[in-house]
């Protein structure tokens, strides 16, 4: 297929499935949602399907380890007229807190459980019922797009990368992120005017995208059920920017 001719007349046939498809994967999440936490559930707009596409709502309910709360991925995407005064929140490796759809906040308590606190609208951090100190940082996007850039790592990330025997091998994200984002900038550039209606497709179900590097080569870009909605870019081996015919093989 040229790449130019790709669009909505000549796509496979497939693609028609994409829509149930998503449909259904809402459905399962709206479910898994409601049966752990009601509560939570009815604060969520029910109409709003980007919520409940959410790539960590599927990491975490794949996860063995809850090294995140439900109510930590979910904070951001509650109105702040329903937001609850207070949740409990995981900082990861380094001290951060990841909230999809708002940001991160930066402790210098690593692997730590929080009591998040709603206060005059703003966010209050204690641990062991002391106020602990925090920076915050937006979340990072891709130019012109609503594609998130997970510029950290992510301990709910961190077993998606392993090799051909299923053993977690260790990558980098936060400088090799650096290193690329103008490279993936400009590739999903390219797939925006080259090929609109693969870009429109792509944007449907896809919100967050990952550069990691693994140094070994043990792990290749991916993509997974477990984390659907969310791409994985091994820049070690990946030259950026990507071609646009390329990007459709892969994703195909």
């Amino acid at each position: 297929m040229i790449i130019e001719n790709i669009n909505e007349q000549n796509i496979s046939p497939t693609r028609e499935f994409l829509k149930q498809g998503n449909t259904n994967v809402i459905n399962n999440i709206k479910t898994l949602i409601y049966k752990e936490n009601p509560v939570l559930f009815d604060l969520l707009d029910f109409e709003n399907d980007k919520i409940y596409q959410e790539p960590l709502l599927f990491a975490y309910f794949n996860s063995k380890e809850k090294v995140n709360t439900l109510e930590q991925i979910l904070f951001g995407y509650i109105l702040d007229k329903k937001k609850p005064t207070n949740i409990l929140a995981y900082s990861d490796e380094n001290g951060r807190i990841y909230l999809p759809n708002y940001g991160w906040l930066r402790t210098n308590k690593a692997n730590e459980i929080f009591d998040l606190q709603i206060k005059s609208n703003t966010i209050c951090l204690q641990s062991n019922s002391k106020n602990v100190n925090y920076t915050y940082e937006e979340n990072n996007f891709i130019k012109n797009s609503s594609f998130e850039l997970v510029h950290y790592q992510h301990p709910l990330l961190i077993p998606h990368y392993y090799d051909v025997k299923g053993k977690v091998i260790p990558v980098e994200v936060e400088k090799i992120t650096r290193n690329n984002i103008e490279h993936l900038n400009n590739a999903v550039k390219i797939l925006h005017n080259v090929v609109p209606y693969y870009y429109k497709k792509l944007s449907e179900v896809i919100s967050k995208m990952v550069i990691f590097n693994d140094a070994t080569l043990e792990r290749n870009s991916f993509a997974s059920l477990s984390v659907h909605g969310c791409i994985f870019f091994n820049a070690e081996i990946l030259f950026f920017p990507i071609s646009p015919f390329y990007t459709y093989r892969m994703f195909d």
